[in-house]
C-alpha cells in the first residue's frame, strides 16, 4: 500500500537578503524548476506564496503566472495562501492580521480567479489567537510545524481527530509540516546526506505521527541559489534541482510514496488529545528553539524600534487614513510589518525601508505633552518614611503599601493593595528564602538588567541611589538617576493617592552602540507556592486567552551561545494579567511608545516556586546588529477585580 506524502514549496521574492535586481534570477533558477515537477514528472505540487510575491512575479515574468494558472487548472498544482505579505502574526494586532488575509484573498482572486482554502502560517509562527481570523477569512485548514508541539515530541499516538479547532460553529483543520523532514530533504539535495541514507530515514519514520508525510515544506529560493544570509554558506557543487527530481522519483519507485495535493486530501494530520500551545509555549515557530519569536520582535537591525513605530502608526490611523486612503494605509502597514525587514536585510533594502517608515512618521504631528501636575518636593509626612537604617523607603496610602530598596536602585521590596488585603504578591525574593547554592540570588522587582555581549559586560540598576520625592494632590513621585561608562538610567515611580495604581517609568540610554539582552521593569512574584497560577494575554487575536502554569519553563534560557531567548509572548494589546489563587494583578504599557516582548520564567528552586515576568527591549541572535539604545518604558501595575 502506498504511503501518502506531499511537497510544499514556499515562494518569497521579498526574502530579506535577496536584492530587487536579483528577483528575475530567482524566478528563473528557483521557481520555474518547481513547475517542471508536475510538468515533466506528473508529481503534484503544493505551492505557497504571498499575494505580494505573486504580484511581483506577474510584473516581472507574466509567463510564469500563465504556466502556474494552467497547472492549477489541471489539478497538478495547489495554491496555498498566506495573506498579502509575510508577517509574524502573534506579535501583531488582530486588525492587521485580519487585513493581511483579506487583502491577500482579494489579489489571489484577481490573479487566479480563486481564494485558497488552505493557508501556510507565516514562518509557522502560530498561536491559538489566530484561529478565528483564518476561519473568518474563509480558510478551511492551516499548516503548522509538528516538531515544536511539545507533547507530540514526548508522547506519540495513533489516534486521529478531524477538525480540532472551531469558531462560531465553523471548523479549521490542522495539516502538519515538519522542520525535521524539510531540513533532511535540504541536506540530501545539497549532498550532505546520501540519497540511500535519506531513503532509509524516510522508511524508518514512525508513521503513526503522520497520515501524510510532509516530505518538503520549506523555501524555494535555496536550491541552485544562495541567499547570502551568512558569511559562510554552502558552495554549490551540482545542479540541485536535478538532484531534487532524482530524489522524488526514487521516493515514488522505491519508497512507495504517493504525492498528493493537500486540497484533495480527506485525511488530516491531526492527533487526539494534543495541545498545540500552552502556558510554556503560547507561540510556536518552525525549526529549532534558536529560531523563535524574539527573532522578529526585539532582534534584527532595530526590530524593537520599528515595531514601536508600526504600533504608533496603527494607533494614529485616524490621522493617516485621510492622507493615505484606507486600502493604501492597511497595505502599507502590512508591508512595514513584513518579517523580511526584521532579519538578514541588505544595506540597500534597509536604507529604503528607513526612508519609507520615516516618511510616514513625519506625517504624524508630534505635540509635546506638558506636565501640568505641578509636583512639589515632598516634605516630611507620615505616609513617606525611611526604615532599616534608611535602606528602605516606605510609601503608604489608604490603597497601597510600597517599599523601595534604596541600596538597590529603588527595586520594589514589597508591593500590596488594599483590595487584596495588603498581601504581598510583587517584590523581592531574597537568597536566604531559597537556600540554594545554584539559585541563591536575590530576585528583584522593578529593576533593569542589560547583558551586553558586544562588550562582555553586564549592567543593572541595582546600585545605591538618592531618591528625590515629589507630590501633589493626586500622586507621589519618586525619582532616581544613575550613570556609568556605558549607559544612563532614570527611574520615575508614580504612586496614585486615590486609587490602586503605580507606574514605573524607566528611561534607559546607551552612550554607544551595543548588542545584548535588555530587560526593563522586571517583576518577581511572591507568596505563590500553594496557589493556582495562570496568565491571560492576546497573541495576535481579538480575545484574551488564559494559560495555566502547570509545568515549569524558562523563556529567558538561551538556546545557544548566540541566541539570548527561546520564546516569549505577543501581548499585542500591551497587556498581561496574572491570576494567583483568587488574586489578579494587571500589567499595562503602550507598545506604540515603547514596544516590548514579555517573557516568563517559572521554575522550582528547592521547595519554592520562582515566577518572574520580564519585558525584553533588546535580544540577540544571528540577525542582530549593535545599536545605540534610547528606551522609555512605562509599566502600570494594578490589582484586578
Amino acid at each position: 500500500m502506498k504511503k501518502k506524502a506531499y511537497l510544499l514549496f514556499h515562494l518569497n521574492l521579498f526574502f530579506s537578503s535577496i536584492e530587487k535586481k536579483n528577483r528575475l534570477i530567482v524566478i528563473k533558477n528557483c521557481y520555474y524548476p518547481i513547475l517542471n515537477i508536475p510538468k515533466l514528472f506528473k508529481i503534484p505540487v503544493n505551492l505557497e506564496a504571498s499575494a505580494n510575491t505573486l504580484l511581483e512575479i506577474e510584473k516581472l515574468d507574466k509567463d510564469f503566472i500563465v504556466s502556474l494558472k494552467n497547472l492549477i487548472s489541471k489539478n497538478l498544482v495547489n495554491l496555498i495562501g498566506s495573506g498579502y505579505n509575510q508577517i509574524i502574526s502573534p506579535i501583531i494586532p488582530e486588525e492587521i492580521n485580519d487585513q493581511n488575509l483579506k487583502i491577500g484573498n482579494k489579489y489571489y482572486k484577481k490573479i487566479f480567479g480563486l481564494k485558497p482554502k488552505i493557508a501556510l502560517i507565516n514562518e509557522m509562527a502560530f498561536s491559538k489567537d489566530l484561529i478565528p481570523i483564518y476561519i473568518k477569512n474563509g480558510y478551511k485548514s492551516v499548516i503548522i510545524d509538528i516538531d515544536n508541539i511539545s507533547n507530540i515530541r514526548q508522547k506519540e499516538t495513533n489516534q486521529k481527530l478531524k477538525k480540532p479547532f472551531t469558531y462560531k460553529g465553523k471548523n479549521l483543520d490542522i495539516i502538519f509540516a515538519s522542520s525535521f523532514l524539510f531540513q533532511e530533504f535540504q541536506n540530501c539535495v545539497y549532498g550532505d546526506v546520501s540519497i540511500k541514507n535519506y531513503q532509509k530515514n524516510i522508511n524508518n519514520l514512525k508513521k503513526n505521527i503522520y497520515s501524510i508525510l510532509p516530505i518538503y515544506s520549506g523555501d524555494a529560493e535555496i536550491f541552485n541559489n544562495r541567499v547570502k544570509r551568512f558569511k559562510a554558506e554552502r558552495i554549490k557543487t551540482h545542479d540541485e534541482w536535478k538532484r531534487v527530481y532524482k530524489i522524488l522519483n526514487l521516493l515514488i519507485s522505491e519508497n512507495n510514496l504517493e504525492f498528493i495535493l493537500l486540497n484533495q486530501n480527506r485525511e488530516y494530520n491531526t492527533l487526539k488529545n494534543i495541545v498545540i500551545t500552552d502556558g510554556a509555549n503560547p507561540i510556536i515557530v518552525k525549526k529549532q528553539p534558536k529560531y523563535n519569536i524574539s527573532r522578529w520582535a526585539v532582534s534584527g537591525k532595530s526590530s524593537q524600534k520599528i515595531n514601536t513605530l508600526c504600533y504608533k502608526f496603527l494607533k494614529n490611523k485616524i490621522l493617516l487614513i485621510p492622507k493615505m486612503g484606507k486600502f493604501s494605509f492597511y497595505k502599507t502597514m502590512i508591508d512595514l510589518w513584513s518579517s523580511d525587514y526584521r532579519t538578514h536585510i541588505t544595506k540597500k533594502k534597509w536604507s529604503n525601508f528607513l526612508k519609507k517608515i520615516n516618511f510616514i512618521n513625519n506625517q504624524i504631528k508630534q505635540h509635546k505633552i506638558k506636565d501640568t501636575n505641578n509636583f512639589n518636593k515632598s516634605k516630611d509626612i507620615k505616609s513617606i518614611f525611611y526604615s532599616n537604617e534608611k535602606n528602605f523607603l516606605n510609601i503608604k496610602t489608604k490603597n497601597i503599601n510600597l517599599i523601595l530598596n534604596i541600596r538597590r536602585g529603588l527595586a520594589i521590596e514589597h508591593l500590596s493593595f488594599e483590595s487584596q488585603k495588603f498581601k504581598n504578591f510583587i517584590g523581592t525574593l531574597h537568597r536566604d528564602e531559597i537556600n540554594s547554592i545554584y539559585d541563591g540570588f536575590d530576585y528583584y522587582s522593578g529593576n533593569t538588567t542589560h547583558e551586553i555581549i558586544s562588550d562582555l559586560n553586564k549592567f543593572s540598576d541595582l546600585k545605591k541611589v538618592k531618591p528625590h520625592i515629589f507630590e501633589n494632590e493626586k500622586e507621589i513621585k519618586i525619582v532616581s538617576n544613575q550613570s556609568n561608562e556605558i549607559s544612563y538610567i532614570k527611574k520615575i515611580i508614580n504612586i496614585k493617592k486615590d486609587k490602586e495604581e503605580i507606574i514605573i517609568n524607566t528611561i534607559y540610554k546607551t552612550k554607544k552602540k551595543v548588542l545584548g539582552s535588555l530587560k526593563i521593569n522586571n517583576i518577581t512574584f511572591l507568596n505563590i507556592d500553594d496557589k493556582r497560577i495562570s496568565y491571560q494575554c492576546k497573541n495576535g487575536g481579538k480575545a484574551d486567552y488564559e494559560y495555566l502554569l502547570d509545568e515549569f519553563f524558562d523563556h529567558t534560557l538561551p538556546p545557544s551561545k548566540f541566541v539570548s531567548l527561546n520564546n516569549g509572548l505577543g501581548c499585542t494589546d500591551s497587556k498581561i494579567r496574572f491570576k494567583i489563587g483568587k488574586n489578579i494583578i494587571n500589567f499595562e504599557w503602550d507598545n506604540s511608545e515603547n514596544y516590548v516582548m514579555p517573557c516568563i520564567q517559572y521554575k522550582k528552586v528547592k521547595n519554592k516556586k520562582l515566577l518572574r515576568l520580564f519585558f525584553s527591549n533588546q535580544e540577540y541572535d544571528d540577525t542582530s546588529f549593535p545599536i545605540k539604545l534610547n528606551n522609555e518604558f512605562k509599566l502600570k501595575i494594578t490589582p484586578g477585580n
